[in-house]
Order: C-alpha cells, then structure tokens, then sequence
C-alpha cells in the first residue's frame, strides 16, 4: 500500500545522521515499521536522560529540568501531531471521480460564458471570458500541483528533507543551549 511504499523510499545514510546516530541505530530506523515514530521515540527517550532529576541534582535546577522537560515533550507531541497532518494530506488524494465531475463542470461553464454573457458585455466578452477562463484553469492547474505536495519527483513539492535538516538542527542547538545552562 501506500504507507509501506512511501517508508521503502527512505534512503537515510550514517553518514548523514553521524554525530546524531549511531550506525546500529540508523539501520534500527530504517527497519522500523514506522521510522518518524520510531525516532521520535528515541528523541523523548533522549530527552529523558538529558533533563533527568535525580537525588544529586541540584534543588533549584529540578523545577528548571521538569519544567524543560514538559516544554520538549509538547513540542516532540506537535510535530507528531503534524506528522499525522501529513501523512494523512500525502495519503488521500482527491477521488478521481471528483476532479473529473470538476474539471467537465469547469469547462461547460466556461464554453457556455461567452454565450450567456454576450448580450451584456458585447464586444467586451471575449477578452472578459478569456481572463476569467485563464484564472479559473490557472486556479485548476495549482490545484492539481499542489494535490500530493510530499513527492520528491515534482518542482514545486515541499522538501521534507530540508524540514528534517533545520528541525534537526534546531533540536541540537537547544539541547546544546541546555547543557551550557546546566553546566553553569
């Protein structure tokens, strides 16, 4: 199906993911039934033992810690939530049936224009028409464009990897910003 089409075209390398993963744990991603899943899971397990609170912390960091803690797992908890957002636009395109009945509705109306509107505008429904039909054919056109946006063969698709790459990064900063805090 779908689903298990879109998890065999993930082509991550350790050496994309060195110095965040280690190559067991790329490959454990990749044979993961579901790898955003299974990495998001091993970011709270990560996360857990950065902001974790035991007998030897300090008193005053313990709050700062739990309170760190609940801020990241709300955070980890939106992207999952947009994750979901996404597979489910990736995996649901418009019936077929639908943007056939659209698309022959679309057309009937812009023949029948020119028709309709010839004893009000005159002379002036040619060019009124042919601007009306270049916007809605062009509004038709985006559409369509912008139906699978997730798809790595088409130009105006969104780059997840790149999505990936700056989250990534902004992950190690802020746990990076943590450690120097802590570390104070």
């Amino acid at each position: 199906d779908g689903h298990n089409q879109r998890q065999n075209d993930i082509m991550i390398t350790h050496s994309e993911m060195c110095g965040f993963l280690t190559e067991k744990e790329v490959n454990n991603m990749l044979t993961a039934i579901h790898p955003a899943l299974y990495a998001a899971n091993e970011i709270r397990y990560h996360l857990k033992r950065v902001f974790v609170v035991t007998n030897e912390t300090k008193p005053a960091l313990s709050p700062a810690r739990s309170s760190e803690m609940r801020q990241n797992e709300a955070k980890l908890d939106s992207l999952l939530h947009d994750l979901t957002l996404m597979e489910y636009i990736g995996g649901n395109p418009i019936p077929v049936v639908f943007v056939s009945h659209l698309r022959t509705f679309l057309i009937l109306y812009l023949l029948s224009l020119g028709f309709l509107k010839t004893f009000d505008w005159g002379w002036a429904t040619i060019p009124f028409v042919s601007m009306i039909s270049f916007m809605l054919l062009g509004l038709d056109s985006a559409a369509a464009e912008t139906e699978v946006p997730f798809e790595k063969d088409h130009v105006n698709d969104l780059n997840l990897d790149w999505f990936c790459w700056l989250l990534m990064e902004d992950i190690m900063h802020t746990i990076d910003q943590v450690n120097e805090q802590y570390d104070r």
